[in-house]
C-alpha cells in the first residue's frame, strides 16, 4: 500500500485526465452514504434483557465489522485515480540516423501474370498450390525488405498506383503494422461486373486498369521532399509499360533531379537527392494469366480449386526496361530486372 501511495505522488507521473480529481469532492459524501448504508443493514435480534449479550466478548471478526466500508471508499479512490489515466513518459532515447524510404508498388492488373512455363505451372499445381503471379512475388519481397529495416531504424512508406497512385501510409518505423497493411492489399483480378463495369469484381484495393507510374513518383517525391532522413530514397517496383498518368515518369524525374541541384531556403545547403531504384517484376517469354470465364465473368478453376491459366499472346503485356533506366540514371539510382534481385 505504501509503494503504490509513492508511485501516486511520483513527481514523473502525469495524468491524461487531471479533470478527475475534482471526483475527490465528492467522496467524502460517497463515504458517508456507504457507512450509512452498512449501519442499516447490520441484523438484529429482539431480547427482553441485552445485559448478558453484552458480558459476551466480541470475535475478531466482529471487530473488524467497519473494514467493508472502507474498502468500498478506497475503490472509489481508486476508481478516481484510474479515470485521471496516469502515465508515466518513457524517458528511454533512441536515436537512429536511418534513411527515408517510399516504395511505390505497382496493382495494375497485370501484376496477376505468372512469368512461368505451362510446365513449371503443372510442376507447381502438382503440390496443390498455385504459382506465385508478380504481385505475390514482389509484396514477399517487400515484406521481407521492411522487416530488415528494424534493426537500421529507416522510416518506410507505401504508395500503390494503378489507374492512380495514392499514399497507403506515410513514413513510419512501426513494420508490424506496415507489413500487415501490405498483406491486406487486393489485387485487381481484372474481372468486372457487366452492371458495374467500372468496379473491381474482387473488390481491389485500387482499380488496376492502368499503371500510372508517374503520378506515382510524383506522390512519392512529395512525401519525401520535406522529410529529414540522412538520405531518401524511392523504391519503385512495376512491370508494366506507363500508362494512364496524368504526369509523365520522365519529367518527373528530371524534375527531381533539378530540385536536388537547389539550395534549401532553410539550410542555405544542396537538397539531398532523392534517388529512384526501379525493379521490374517479369517482362520474360513464357506469361500466363488466370483464365476468366466467358458466362460468368469470374476466374476458371480446376475440380481441385486451382487456376486455369492461358498463355499471353507475346507483347499483350509491354514492359518498359528502357524508361526505368531512364528514371534510375536521371535521379542517382540503379535499375535492376529479375525476381532474383534483392532490395
Amino acid at each position: 500500500m505504501q509503494a503504490a501511495l509513492l508511485t501516486l505522488f511520483d513527481p514523473s507521473l502525469g495524468y491524461h485526465s487531471k479533470w478527475a480529481f475534482l471526483l475527490f469532492l465528492l467522496v467524502p459524501l460517497a463515504a458517508a452514504g456507504i457507512f450509512w448504508l452498512q449501519r442499516r443493514r447490520t441484523g438484529s435480534f429482539v431480547f427482553g434483557n441485552t445485559h448478558a449479550l453484552r458480558a459476551v466478548p466480541g470475535g475478531f471478526w466482529g471487530k473488524l465489522h467497519w473494514l467493508p466500508g472502507v474498502l468500498r471508499v478506497l475503490a472509489l479512490v481508486a476508481l478516481v485515480v484510474a479515470i485521471a489515466r496516469p502515465q508515466k513518459p518513457n524517458r528511454k532515447v533512441i536515436q537512429s540516423e536511418g534513411v527515408d524510404v517510399v516504395v511505390a508498388l505497382d496493382m495494375s492488373a497485370s501484376m496477376n501474370a505468372v512469368d512461368k512455363s505451362a510446365a513449371e505451372i503443372r510442376a507447381v499445381q502438382a503440390d496443390e498450390r498455385n504459382p506465385q503471379n508478380r504481385f505475390e512475388v514482389a509484396t514477399q519481397m517487400l515484406t521481407e525488405f521492411i522487416g530488415n529495416r528494424a534493426t537500421a531504424g529507416d522510416r518506410v512508406g507505401l504508395v500503390i498506383f494503378g489507374e492512380g497512385a495514392y499514399l497507403k501510409y506515410p513514413l513510419t518505423t512501426d513494420y508490424r503494422r506496415a507489413i500487415k497493411d501490405i498483406q491486406d492489399l487486393t489485387l485487381d483480378d481484372g474481372q468486372r461486373d457487366p452492371e458495374a463495369p467500372e468496379m473491381c469484381h474482387n473488390e481491389c484495393t485500387i482499380n488496376g486498369g492502368a499503371t500510372a507510374i508517374g503520378d506515382a513518383l510524383r506522390r512519392s517525391f512529395l512525401r519525401l521532399r520535406d522529410s529529414d532522413g540522412k538520405d531518401k530514397s524511392i523504391i519503385l517496383i512495376t512491370d508494366g509499360a506507363e500508362k494512364g498518368s496524368k504526369m509523365a515518369a520522365k519529367y518527373v524525374a528530371e524534375y527531381m533531379r533539378d530540385w536536388a541541384k537547389e539550395k534549401d531556403p532553410k539550410t542555405g545547403q544542396l537538397r539531398k537527392p532523392i534517388r529512384v531504384y526501379t525493379f521490374q517484376i517479369g517482362g520474360g517469354d513464357d506469361v500466363f494469366v488466370p483464365e476468366a470465364s466467358m458466362r460468368t465473368g469470374g476466374l476458371v478453376r480446376d475440380r481441385s480449386g486451382l487456376m486455369v491459366y492461358k498463355a499471353v499472346p507475346p507483347g499483350a503485356f509491354a514492359t518498359d526496361p528502357k524508361l526505368l533506366q531512364e528514371i534510375a540514371t536521371l535521379t542517382g539510382g540503379k535499375a535492376s530486372t529479375g525476381y532474383n534481385e534483392q532490395l
